[in-house]
């Protein structure tokens, strides 16, 4: 018994695995779910930050750590940076 939906669904799929993503979209593709496939570069913006989480966050693949408020310049540094260095890959 398959799923019915009252229009078309489309569908932002982000996650940090490529090959995850791309084998998710297929699959939903399939289900007529139009996804637009995403990875991107992270840069965590926190008002409740410690050292403890910057350097989890940045293990884990972000980009950078800014906390809040931050200066709007160098959040919008920070983003030509990430996305310079090849992190849009979506």
């Amino acid at each position: 018994m398959g799923l019915k939906f009252p229009g078309p669904i489309r569908l932002l799929l982000i996650d940090d695995e490529e090959a995850y993503v791309q084998v998710l979209a297929k699959r939903l593709g399939k289900r007529n779910i139009q996804v637009t496939p995403a990875n991107m570069p992270v840069i965590m913006l926190t008002g409740h930050g410690s050292e403890t989480a910057a350097r989890e966050g940045l293990e884990l693949g972000a980009f950078d750590y800014l906390t809040k408020p931050c200066d709007f310049e160098e959040l919008a540094r920070k983003i030509v940076e990430a996305c310079g260095k090849g992190g849009d890959r979506g």
